[in-house]
């Protein structure tokens, strides 16, 4: 029983490495994007607005 769920693990670990390397490719994709305006935002650079989605898969995988 041991060996199945360290198999598990390492599948959503797997799994989550996918999604984090996959990350910008999915904001590109969707075109789902901060833009500063230099007025409110402190930050320079367009942001991805998937970061809180992408926590919340990782800890969805974890419960499982």
């Amino acid at each position: 029983m041991d060996e199945i769920n360290l198999i598990i693990i390492l599948v959503f670990v797997f799994l989550q490495y996918l999604l984090i390397i996959n990350f910008y490719k999915f904001a590109k994709l969707l075109n789902i994007y901060d833009k500063p305006d230099k007025i409110r935002k402190k930050h320079i650079n367009k942001t991805s607005l998937l970061g809180g989605t992408l926590i919340f898969i990782s800890i969805v995988f974890s419960f499982f």
